[in-house]
């Protein structure tokens, strides 16, 4: 009996009697469970197979090129059955990578390292800042999420990023304060867009009510006429004079407001609008303008005034008094709570020449002496040419009177 064991033993090869406990993993079996998008956390499945002739129990150490990613859970995997999968959790890199997975703490132990280790080729991650799901090239506002890509205007910038949803040439923003429709050029619909629309939200109007022309003049001038003339020439006279010894005082030109007309304002008392119509402004008086902004005041906001001569306001309407005549840049910024921000500005005259200034309303006096005075001597000379008239007009008109002739008397001399 001895003699057929032994003889057994040397017909079979001593690699047939071995029992090894070998598992293996390839390249080819690491997988992700989803796109890899830079940022986004993703799962890593790997799959091991057992070729030995053990069951055998261990599990697989992941890494990003040489940063270990994590272990996996502990598996088994019988001898001869199907692979079992393995997986970690990983955090997608901005920049291109590769996976490297390791079989370890194999029990028993693994007796061929050879096939313990697979590394995967180089991958390159996508890039979505903004998560939405669509990756930056082709997103058209990669810095905001926007899944659906509405793009209102057409103009490759998504809505929730582009500051003139419309393109009409006012901002979102401003369209709120103004109560018009951010993706509307034309609000009211009366077929103006509302950047040019005086009353965006007002379908019957849109521009401002012309001024009534004035009255045409009697083209035949009366005598009072013809004597008001010479008399607003003389005070024009007066009033170019003062206005030169002013300026050599030491005004200059930009310091005076164009245009001089006695007895009236230079400036306009109606209401007026800033050019992109952010804001309103009137004047109360000489030097006092009210400034108001147009639309609701929104919560979060700043608003801030600059009124060019140092002084500023956060309020929504203020009343301002600026201290001497001159051209002053009056701003309005308003800034919301993301940082944009939008500016509106006007300049506002305020005039040498004015009632309410004392060397012009003292000019003005004098011009008005000399006025009585004109008409005193006017007067005069017309009462005594009256006069004058009506004197000779009466002698011309009066009857000779016949002067009655002495009776003679005849005187007879007596002869002696």
């Amino acid at each position: 009996m001895k003699y057929l064991v032994a003889l057994i033993l040397i017909i079979t090869p001593l690699s047939a009697l071995a029992v090894d406990a070998d598992l293996m993993i390839n390249a080819s079996d690491i997988r992700f469970k989803s796109d890899l998008v830079a940022g986004e956390t993703v799962r890593i499945y790997g799959a091991v197979k057992n070729i030995g002739d053990l069951d055998v129990a261990g599990y697989v150490t992941f890494f990003q090129g040489t940063v270990p990613i994590g272990d996996s859970q502990v598996i088994s995997v019988v001898a001869g059955g199907n692979p079992e999968e393995v997986y970690v959790d990983f955090v997608v890199p901005s920049g291109d990578f590769n996976i490297r997975a390791e079989i370890r703490g194999t029990d028993p132990e693994d007796m061929n390292f050879e096939n313990n280790v697979a590394i995967t080729g180089i991958f390159t991650p996508l890039i979505d800042d903004d998560r939405d799901g669509i990756v930056n090239d082709l997103d058209n506002c990669p810095v905001n999420a926007n899944a659906n890509q509405g793009d209102f205007d057409s103009d490759g910038l998504g809505d929730v990023c582009d500051d003139d949803a419309d393109n009409d040439g006012l901002t979102n923003d401003v369209e709120r304060e103004l109560g018009t429709n951010p993706k509307s050029k034309d609000t009211d619909g009366d077929g103006v867009n509302d950047k040019n629309d005086v009353y965006p939200t007002d379908p019957l109007k849109f521009e401002h009510e012309p001024e009534p022309e004035p009255e045409k003049q009697s083209e035949k001038k009366s005598e009072k006429e013809v004597v008001k003339s010479l008399l607003s020439d003389l005070v024009n006279e007066v009033a170019q004079k003062l206005k030169k010894d002013v300026q050599e005082v030491g005004e200059t030109e930009e310091e005076v407001a164009p245009g001089f007309s006695l007895g009236e304002e230079v400036e306009d008392a109606g209401i007026s609008f800033s050019p992109n119509a952010i804001f309103s402004y009137s004047k109360d008086r000489y030097t006092t303008f009210t400034f108001n902004l147009i639309g609701q005041r929104v919560d979060g906001y700043v608003y801030e005034w600059d009124f060019g001569d140092g002084v500023t306001s956060g309020q929504t309407s203020v009343t301002h008094t600026f201290e001497k005549s001159g051209a002053y840049k009056v701003f309005l910024t308003i800034r919301d709570h993301e940082g944009n921000i939008s500016t509106d500005s006007t300049t506002i005259f305020i005039p040498l020449f004015s009632l309410q200034n004392k060397l012009v309303v003292s000019a003005i006096v004098l011009l008005a002496f000399l006025l009585l005075i004109g008409f005193y001597i006017i007067f005069s000379l017309g009462k005594k040419q009256q006069s004058q008239i009506s004197f000779s007009s009466q002698k011309k008109s009066a009857p000779k009177k016949r002067v009655a002739k002495k009776p003679t008397t005849k005187v007879r001399v007596k002869e002696e």
